[in-house]
């Protein structure tokens, strides 16, 4: 008569690390169908504190078909789940949802009323997963800019999950996050008050920053107020200093 209780019970066994009793199993499938008239916002708890459980992965395995009549749509099994995987709210529902490109997973998110704090990291995670893992110190470079470390990190211990080796990628990251420090317009050592200085007006502003921060990730230049000014000077001629 509650079909929350399907999913209370699968969360009780991902959280406690229990098994359900055959004759409970049994019932588990048998009446999963009846989590359709069960609200979004519910089911979104429940799942939520069952994907966090230490038996998340065993769980979703073993009850996967019961978990796609909670969330219609959802075909594609999540790959095995390994112990040390991060225990966050985005990194396990990016594991959950891996199996299908971003975007599906934001509907699916959306359908069950999740926060758009979760939907946008969960959606940066699965973004990345088809890009990673790379080495090349200007695609880390723009992918920190676009996505953030986070995402970044979760998508590469996710592209572990799913049979990639992400390790050279990783010590890319670290060894980068070391000795640089510019991804984004906001970290230029040139700022809009110096392009202002310099005669740029409007929209210029910003299309100069997005030029002098693809020149850093490029290479071509370094981030100190010198190397950008000379950036500045010699390879954005084209930029009108006087648009509006």
């Amino acid at each position: 008569e509650d079909a929350l209780r399907i999913l209370r019970a699968l969360r009780f066994a991902a959280c406690y690390d229990l098994t359900p009793e055959p004759q409970t199993e049994k019932a588990l499938f048998a009446l999963c169908d009846a989590l359709v008239a069960v609200s979004r916002e519910r089911v979104l708890q429940e799942l939520r504190r069952m994907l966090c459980g230490k038996s998340a992965g065993k769980i979703t395995a073993r009850f996967f078909p019961v978990l796609c009549a909670a969330v219609p749509g959802l075909t594609h099994e999540p790959p095995p789940l390994p112990e040390d995987f991060p225990n966050d709210e985005p990194a396990r529902f990016a594991w959950f949802f891996s199996g299908h490109p971003a975007s599906e997973a934001d509907s699916f998110l959306h359908a069950l009323r999740a926060e758009n704090h979760l939907r946008r990291e969960v959606n940066a995670i699965l973004s990345l997963l088809p890009q990673v893992p790379a080495t090349s110190l200007p695609v880390l470079r723009r992918q920190l800019a676009e996505y953030g470390e986070p995402a970044l990190r979760g998508a590469l211990r996710l592209s572990a999950v799913c049979g990639r080796n992400p390790a050279d990628a990783q010590t890319a990251l670290d060894k980068l996050l070391e000795t640089e420090s510019c991804f984004s317009v906001h970290d230029l050592a040139l700022n809009g008050a110096d392009l202002l200085a310099l005669g740029f007006r409007g929209p210029a502003i910003g299309e100069a920053q997005r030029l002098l921060l693809e020149a850093v990730f490029s290479g071509r230049c370094v981030n100190t107020r010198d190397s950008l000014f000379e950036e500045v000077k010699h390879v954005l001629p084209q930029l009108s200093k006087t648009s509006t």
